[in-house]
C-alpha cells in the first residue's frame, strides 16, 4: 500500500511539472488520499502510521508553500499600503497647495472649503479641517 501511495505522489508531482495539474489540484488530491487512508486504515494503526510517514514530507511541503504564499501576499499588501500612503501624502500636498492658492486669490474660507470638497471629493468636515489647518 505504501508503494501505491508513493507512486501516486510521484505521478501527481510529474503531472504538476508537466503543467497538467495546478499545485492546488495536487494539494487537493493529496488531502483526499490522506483522508481515504485515515478511513481505510482506521483499524490498522501500524499501516496508517507508515502511510502518514510517507505523506508527512509532502504535507509539510504543502504547508510550507502556503506559508510562503501568505508571506508573499503580506509583502504585496505592505507594498500596496506604502503606495497608498505615498498617494495620500501627494493628495494632501495638492490640497494644501490649492488652499494656499485660494488664500492668495483672496477667496473666503467658506468658498475654499466648498471648492476643496468639490475638486478633491472630500467630506465636509475633512475639507473644513484642511482649510482651517492651512488658513
Amino acid at each position: 500500500m505504501t508503494a501505491l501511495i508513493l507512486d501516486c505522489i510521484m505521478i501527481l508531482n510529474r503531472e504538476e511539472e508537466n503543467g497538467d495539474l495546478e499545485r492546488r489540484a495536487v494539494n487537493d488530491f493529496l488531502e483526499l488520499i490522506g483522508k481515504a487512508c485515515d478511513h481505510l486504515f482506521a483499524k490498522e494503526p501500524e499501516l496508517l502510521r507508515e502511510v502518514h510517514e510517507i505523506m508527512e514530507p509532502t504535507i509539510k511541503l504543502v504547508r510550507e508553500e502556503l506559508e510562503e504564499q501568505i508571506g508573499r501576499q503580506g509583502e504585496q499588501i505592505s507594498r500596496q499600503e506604502e503606495q497608498i500612503g505615498r498617494q495620500q501624502a501627494q493628495l494632501d500636498q495638492h490640497v494644501v497647495n490649492f488652499i494656499r492658492q485660494c488664500r492668495e486669490e483672496k477667496r473666503s474660507q467658506t468658498e475654499t472649503e466648498q471648492l476643496v470638497r468639490k475638486i478633491f471629493s472630500l467630506e465636509r468636515q475633512d475639507a473644513k479641517e484642511k482649510v482651517a489647518e492651512c488658513w
